[in-house]
């Protein structure tokens, strides 16, 4: 099966003019356009990307979790109150002393904690509570009564032939297929966002219109599925923001576009994307500003770590980290690596399945797990604070190991290579293939100095850069 490069949809895009198709003044090609720009890569380069069970809720939960949309929603909003930061946020948490914290947004946010407000989505029908930040609301109110609307209406219906018409045109002229079975989950859920976009439309327009906020955050903006907020809010005057969250590079779909798009001004872009350093700017390319910032909760983290003593132990520990894809090459070459280093240098191995493997980690690494390898499911920062060298496939855990100082290697495979290139100058990371050489890498006594490539990779001084562009922004 041929390897995908990305340019090659972004031609396709630009040859057929796909940024040009509209029904009822909503531009179609962007709110499919990263699934279906996502789903080649994943099949032409045979990914198989783990997925999480979905969780059945009990009678308790779903009665917590209407409890909670109702007391919640957008607009209960106690007034007066001035709102000059408005978040559209994911969940991405993490728990201190109990609370959750959103590690992407709240930092942002606690900074004008009475002017900032976070609209959040909820997770398998459950939020994240109690919440380290008290000027929250939960948009799952509005999504329900879109969709009631929706059905009661059966607008559905009548997006199924304008969604087949669109996907069949673009299933014609793929340089890529795909099996039928994604097309038609593309298919359907084009269809799908068709259909709400009248009425979540005129709720998030009520929203913004209530508060007025300066500047609007919105998570995952240039994904193309909220690109309603964009629209809406440059029609208001209102700045538009997307904050980085994670891998972004020559190689995401979401983060690249050709001449045409970038040259037009009503993209469904935002006018600034804010990204953890100079690497992550250089890497991408859109229509939107993009300015380096810096990366708020790893800032603190690392700073938090270098201040207090870790224990020391006189034995190399490694660090293995798993992205779920092709967790058999991970598994075997750490079983290589035991068996090379039988009698040699003591080497302690902790492994970090991906979040998503956990509900079958003991059955898919029981061989490693046979060999006293632990399975960690602390804190990432923890684990890689306490280790002498982070070695797995692509992850942004690899680049934030540099923030601690640590060696990093990475394994030189086909879903490592879909997002870093060998030829990409920008390239920071060291890669192995295969045992032997991460062998002689732990080998090594001489450690190689990566500093003066991190500043590139994370800027410093995030808050002050952060008030930096605010003063730009609103003066």
């Amino acid at each position: 099966m041929k390897l995908v490069n990305l340019s090659q949809l972004i031609n396709f895009e630009e040859k057929f003019n796909l940024f040009d198709e509209y029904v009822n003044d909503i531009q179609i090609w962007p709110l499919i356009r990263y699934q279906y720009m996502q789903g080649v890569l994943d099949h032409y380069n045979d990914f198989d990307v783990p997925q999480a069970k979905s969780i059945t809720n009990n009678i308790t939960k779903l009665i917590s979790y209407t409890v909670q949309t109702i007391k919640f929603n957008p607009d209960k909003l106690n007034h007066p109150k001035r709102i000059d930061y408005l978040f559209f946020a994911k969940g991405t948490y993490k728990q201190i002393d109990g609370e959750f914290y959103n590690r992407i947004t709240e930092p942002y946010a606690e900074l004008f904690p009475s002017r900032s407000l976070l609209v959040e989505e909820s997770y398998n029908f459950s939020y994240c509570m109690p919440r380290t930040f008290e000027n929250i609301k939960f948009l799952d109110l509005y999504l329900i009564k879109t969709r009631l609307m929706v059905k009661l209406l059966g607008l559905e219906k009548k997006y199924v032939m304008v969604s087949k018409e669109f996907i069949d045109f673009i299933k014609l002229n793929s340089p890529y297929e795909l099996p039928e079975d994604k097309w038609n989950q593309i298919s359907k859920f084009l269809c799908s966002q068709l259909a709400r976009q009248k009425f979540i439309v005129k709720y998030i327009t009520r929203l913004i219109k209530r508060i007025e906020p300066k500047v609007i955050f919105i998570e995952e903006a240039c994904y193309g599925n909220r690109a309603f907020i964009v629209k809406l809010a440059k029609s208001m005057g209102i700045k538009t923001v997307e904050l980085q969250h994670g891998f972004i590079g020559s190689t995401h779909p979401a983060y690249n576009y050709g001449p045409k798009l970038l040259s037009n001004d009503k993209s469904h872009c935002p006018d600034y994307i804010l990204t953890y350093g100079k690497y992550w700017e250089k890497s991408i390319s859109v229509p939107s500003q993009v300015i380096s910032i810096g990366n708020p909760s790893l800032e603190k983290t690392v700073r938090n770590f270098n201040n207090v003593s870790l224990k020391v132990e006189n034995v190399f520990k490694l660090l293995v980290i798993s992205s779920g894809v092709d967790y058999k090459q991970l598994s075997d070459i750490v079983i290589k690596l035991i068996k090379q280093n039988e009698g040699k240098q003591e080497i302690k191995i902790i492994f970090r399945a991906h979040p998503l493997e956990r509900p079958v980690m003991e059955t898919r690494y029981k061989e490693l797990i046979s060999l006293g390898i632990k399975m960690s499911i602390v804190d990432l920062y923890e684990d890689i604070a306490n280790c002498t060298l982070v070695f797995g496939e692509f992850s942004t855990a690899l680049y934030e190991a540099m923030a601690f100082d640590k060696k990093v290697v990475m394994l030189d495979n086909r879903y490592s290579r879909q997002y870093v290139s060998t030829n990409d100058v920008l390239n920071v990371l060291e890669y192995v293939e295969s045992a032997e050489e991460l062998s002689e890498i732990i080998l090594k006594t001489q450690y190689d100095n990566i500093a003066h490539k991190l500043n590139d990779v994370w800027e410093n001084d995030w808050h002050k850069n952060y008030h930096k562009f605010l003063g730009s922004i609103l003066n």
